[in-house]
């Protein structure tokens, strides 16, 4: 039973920093050039964006395919959650 706890504790935590690292990857592509008046609202796209990816299947296969398309595949954002 504690090891199934573990498990589950485990997995949402990498869970939560896989979302920081799409969402950091995702600042690198979004956010960069932005001119400062609308850097604001660029972050709070790139929040909303990595959140949809956490929740939504189909916005999470949209967002893949958008990284992995500007150099960003799973190996990169694996590195990202471990950094």
């Amino acid at each position: 039973m504690e090891m199934h706890r573990y498990r589950v504790l485990r997995h949402k935590v990498l869970n939560i920093y896989r979302r920081k690292a799409i969402e950091a990857s995702l600042r690198r592509i979004d956010v960069a050039g932005i001119a400062p008046e609308f850097r604001a609202a660029a972050e709070f796209y790139t929040v909303r964006n990595a959140l949809d990816w956490q929740f939504d299947p189909t916005a999470a296969h949209d967002i893949e395919a958008r990284l992995s398309s500007s150099g960003f595949d799973q190996d990169v954002i694996n590195m990202e959650v471990y950094a």
